[in-house]
C-alpha cells in the first residue's frame, strides 16, 4: 500500500528512515533500526493507514486559458498555470513537480514566473514530493499562501504532514492514471540518448504540435536532434497507459473518485466535444472539480483570464 510519499521519513524524530528505490525503482522507506525509538510516529502519520472520506463535489467546470501561449505549453487547458500565477501575484509560493537536470522528477517551490514554467505540463514519472513538505510548513507558519499541486496521494501526505490545518494552503490534485517507475523512465532516457548519441536536454510528455487529442512524447538532445512519437506508438507511453509500469499501490488507490483531501481537482476534459460542446477545443480543455470554498475563491480570482463554463 506504500505510495512513496516520504512522510514517514520526514516525520521520524531520529531520522532513521531514508527513501530508497526498490527492485522496480519505486521509492520506499528503508529504516535504520539502530536509532529507532519504536515511537510509532511513522505508522501514525502514514496516509495509507488513514484513507480519506468521500467529499462532496461543489461544481464542475470546463475551462481553458485565454492566453494561447500558456495553453499551448500546457498539457490541457492551462488552468494550473493561471491558478499558480494568481497565487504568485499575491506574494505566495507554488509547489509542483519539475524535471531536474539529472532526469529525476522532484517537487520544488516556485516564487517567480520563470520558476513556474518548470512546473507546467504533466510529468509521467513519480515525483519525489517530500522535499518540499518542511519548507511549506515554514512558509505557512510565516503567514504566506502556498499552492501545492500533486497526485492525490501526495496531497494527502502533505495534509497529514502539517501540525494543524492551514487556511493559507491550497491543495490541487489531478485525476491520476497512476505513478510510473522512475527507474523505467531513466532506462528509457538512456536508451533514447544512446540512439541519438547525445544527452537528452528537454522532455515534453504531452507535446501538442498535432493537437491536444493527438499528443506525443517529445525529447530534444544536446546535438540538436529530437525524437517524437504519439502515445499509441511510443514504448514508454504505451507501458504507462497499459498500466505495465505503475506502482503497485496504484492498483488499490485510496484517493480515486471522490475520496480526496484537495480543494481543486484538475484533469483533461476528454470527451468535451460530445459531453459539453464549446468553441476552440483543439489545443486542450481542462476539467476543474471544485471541492471547497478555498478552491472556488481561487478559481473565481482567475475567471477573467479563463473561458470557464459549468458542466
Amino acid at each position: 500500500h506504500c505510495t512513496g510519499c516520504g512522510l514517514c521519513a520526514v516525520k521520524c524524530p531520529k531520522h532513521c528512515i531514508q527513501m530508497q528505490p526498490d527492485h522496480e525503482g519505486f521509492m520506499r522507506p528503508a529504516a535504520n533500526g539502530e536509532g529507532c525509538l519504536n515511537c510509532g510516529i511513522c505508522r501514525t502519520v502514514c496516509p495509507a493507514n488513514h484513507r480519506p472520506d468521500a467529499v462532496p463535489l461543489q461544481k464542475a467546470c470546463a475551462a481553458y486559458s485565454v492566453d494561447e501561449q500558456i495553453r499551448q505549453n500546457s498539457s490541457s487547458g492551462g488552468i494550473f498555470s493561471e491558478l499558480a500565477a494568481s497565487v504568485l501575484a499575491a506574494g505566495g509560493a507554488v509547489a509542483g513537480a519539475a524535471m531536474q537536470p539529472d532526469g529525476v522528477v522532484r517537487h520544488i517551490l516556485a516564487e517567480t514566473t520563470e520558476q513556474l514554467a518548470l512546473l507546467r505540463g504533466s510529468k509521467y514519472v513519480q515525483s519525489e514530493a517530500w522535499h518540499v513538505f518542511a519548507p511549506i510548513q515554514t512558509m505557512l507558519d510565516a503567514g504566506r499562501t502556498v499552492l501545492f499541486a500533486g497526485t492525490p496521494c501526495q496531497t494527502a501526505a502533505l495534509s497529514a504532514c502539517l501540525s494543524k490545518p492551514a487556511e493559507r494552503l491550497i491543495l490541487i490534485d489531478l485525476i491520476c492514471h497512476g505513478a510510473p517507475s522512475p527507474a523505467v523512465w531513466k532506462r528509457y532516457v538512456d536508451f533514447r540518448s544512446k540512439q541519438a548519441d547525445s544527452k537528452c536536454t528537454d522532455v515534453t510528455f504531452r507535446d501538442k504540435e498535432e493537437g491536444w487529442q493527438h499528443y506525443r512524447l517529445k525529447m530534444q538532445f544536446a546535438n540538436g536532434t529530437s525524437y517524437a512519437a504519439p502515445a499509441a506508438s511510443d514504448p514508454y507511453l504505451r507501458a504507462f497507459l497499459k498500466n505495465a509500469s505503475l506502482r503497485p499501490s496504484c492498483s488499490d488507490c485510496a484517493y480515486k473518485g471522490d475520496h480526496r483531501v484537495s480543494d481543486l481537482t484538475l484533469a483533461d476534459y476528454w470527451g468535451v466535444d460530445r459531453l459539453h460542446p464549446m468553441q476552440n477545443t483543439k489545443q486542450g480543455v481542462s476539467l476543474v472539480l471544485v471541492h471547497s470554498e478555498k478552491g472556488r475563491q481561487l478559481l473565481d480570482q482567475c475567471a477573467d483570464r479563463l473561458v470557464l463554463e459549468e458542466t
